[in-house]
């Protein structure tokens, strides 16, 4: 995708997403990730990985590789990505694992210059896409199709491995874990700190803590939504010691009709 390009229209300017500097930057995000053809990519998950199709005008989504990007909160993102969601410029679809953001309108705006009887474009870019103004909201969103350990097709896993720092692991779980009723960390202290930084040595992978605390909020034993159980997960439990995060995401926890 590295040499494809897309299209910008110039209405984007009196655009309502054009106003606000974080949500435009991330909607052009948005745009650049997004595929220019049917692919399949390789994903993370638990224990193994998965085969994920993408359609046109979709990408894999994480929020911590997302915000690192982009220089801004994980809380942020996941307010402004929500926020495009509203206005129709993308649909979100979750996963335990990931989750699939898909352009609206790609279809209709991504026509080829000379399908459209414009000269083409560079005549090194073999690829090219479009996505319309922000202001569409038309959906046309496909069902996305999951295929597990397809050993013929091979393709780069999507997120990076850089390591979070503490305080984006302290947002990552206010935004992923906190967002659904578990306790929220206000205060980073320097204890804290030492058992996270003892944590990203032993598991540095931004992939490993954005899998860990969504299946944290996913299994009701550990978000406290169980049943004869008045016990949930805390961040302090979490980082507690290296076992813990590990039983996690080797889904010991995982709820039982899962």
């Amino acid at each position: 995708m590295d040499n494809t390009w897309i299209k910008l229209y110039r209405k984007s300017l009196d655009s309502q997403v054009f106003e606000n500097e974080g949500l435009w930057k991330l909607w052009s995000y948005c745009m650049l990730k997004a595929s220019y053809e049917e692919r399949w990519v390789t994903v993370k998950i638990g224990k193994g990985e998965t085969q994920v199709k993408l359609l046109p005008g979709q990408f894999i989504f994480g929020r911590l590789s997302a915000a690192k990007k982009l220089r801004q909160k994980p809380s942020t993102v996941r307010n402004r990505m929500q926020k495009l969601q509203k206005m129709g410029n993308l649909d979100i679809q979750e996963d335990t694992h990931y989750s699939i953001v898909t352009l609206c309108n790609w279809e209709e705006h991504q026509k080829r210059q000379e399908e459209e009887g414009q000269p083409e474009g560079p005549p090194e870019d073999s690829h090219r896409t479009a996505i319309g103004p922000p202001e569409d909201t038309n959906k046309k969103v496909e069902k996305v199709k999951k295929e597990k350990n397809d050993k013929n097709t091979h393709s780069p896993a999507p997120s990076g491995t850089a390591s979070p720092t503490p305080q984006e692991i302290v947002e990552a779980w206010n935004l992923i874990c906190a967002a659904e009723g578990l306790p929220e960390v206000t205060k980073l202290s320097p204890n804290r700190r030492d058992k996270i930084m003892k944590r990203l040595r032993a598991y540095p992978e931004e992939q490993f803590w954005e899998d860990v605390m969504n299946k944290i909020r996913f299994s009701d034993f550990l978000s406290g939504r169980e049943q004869g159980s008045s016990w949930n997960a805390t961040f302090d439990w979490l980082f507690s010691n290296d076992q813990n995060p590990l039983k996690v995401f080797e889904d010991n926890y995982k709820n039982k009709q899962d």
